[in-house]
């Protein structure tokens, strides 16, 4: 279960209820246990509601295995990372928001800022290969 609180960042996020993520027996991937929705207010005052549904499966966050000693796919930003590769996979915003979306649950989800800014970054630099 990933349980984030409402944070502001000059953004804000407003999750109330936890996310519930089934894993698989091998751990490589989990499916959303219940439909899932959530609030995310961008600066400019825009609210964009925030959706998970149920089943939908990711690989967690798509972590290099080369890179997997600063960050495993599997942590505090697993939440973040089921809604970024959603909103990816449905492309209903622009990906700057959906990858800054990302960066602000995490901080809700209490990812460490610089943890937080460098897994933005990465998404920024290299998401475009799978938008």
């Amino acid at each position: 279960m990933c349980n984030c609180s409402t944070i502001t960042t000059g953004y804000e996020v407003s999750l109330s209820n936890p996310l519930t993520i089934n894993l698989s027996t091998t751990w490589s991937h989990g499916r959303v246990k219940e439909d899932w929705t959530g609030i995310w207010t961008k600066k400019d005052g825009t609210q964009l509601l925030v959706t998970l549904p149920k089943d939908f499966r990711s690989d967690f966050a798509s972590i290099p295995k080369l890179l997997r000693w600063y960050a495993s796919p599997i942590g505090a930003w697993t939440a973040a990372a089921y809604m970024h590769d959603y909103h990816y996979s449905i492309k209903k915003w622009k990906r700057k928001d959906v990858d800054r979306m990302f960066y602000d649950v995490m901080l809700a989800c209490h990812v460490g800022k610089k943890q937080a800014w460098v897994m933005y970054q990465a998404v920024r630099k290299f998401g475009w290969l799978h938008w």
